[in-house]
């Protein structure tokens, strides 16, 4: 069972199985509240959840800090044109 559901697992998502057990979670738990501490001043906890979460990313990928993802581009013409297309074919039902 392990063979046929494990190896297949961890080659698809490229994570080790280590996360998925107890000493995997509680060593998150744990960085998680040394990051708490560190963001104590943070305030609302909104926020300071985003910042502790960025922070876990760069400490377990590194590399991740190099990317940072363009923010697209809206189109509010068009969209502003479709939502009026939809109100006057309403009306005309």
């Amino acid at each position: 069972m392990l063979e046929d559901h494990i190896i297949p697992f961890i080659r698809k998502w490229k994570f080790p199985l280590g996360f998925f057990g107890e000493q995997g979670g509680e060593s998150i738990h744990h960085e998680f509240k040394v990051f708490e501490n560190t963001h104590v001043s943070v305030k609302p906890a909104s926020p300071r959840l985003k910042k502790m979460l960025e922070q876990h990313y760069v400490v377990v990928n590194p590399k991740g800090r190099e990317s940072v993802p363009q923010k697209g581009k809206r189109n509010l013409k068009r969209k502003a044109t479709e939502a009026e297309g939809s109100c006057a074919s309403d009306s005309a039902k």
